[in-house]
């Protein structure tokens, strides 16, 4: 997020946010069909930097994400804290 990548925001669907965490961390995630490979442990890493006053977080809605496969109606997004945005 520092370096500006996806804009400077994060969310567990991102393909290359996910891939990076698991290279850092070494946690296997789920390679799915479709989508990015599902990591429970990234979305619970950022969630407690959100919780810890190191990002900010929205709602982000998938209007047209089909849940009867898999995918969620919404996630969060997370940047850093003061970020232009």
């Amino acid at each position: 997020m520092r370096k500006g990548g996806s804009c400077g925001y994060a969310d567990v669907l991102d393909s290359d946010l996910v891939c990076a965490y698991a290279d850092v961390t070494g946690c296997e995630p789920t390679v799915l069909m479709v989508g990015a490979p599902k990591c429970p442990q990234l979305g619970r890493d950022l969630s407690a930097m959100y919780a810890a006053g190191k990002l900010e977080r929205s709602v982000v809605g998938l209007g047209n994400g089909d849940s009867s496969i898999g995918f969620p109606k919404w996630v969060y997004s997370y940047s850093l804290k003061g970020t232009p945005g």
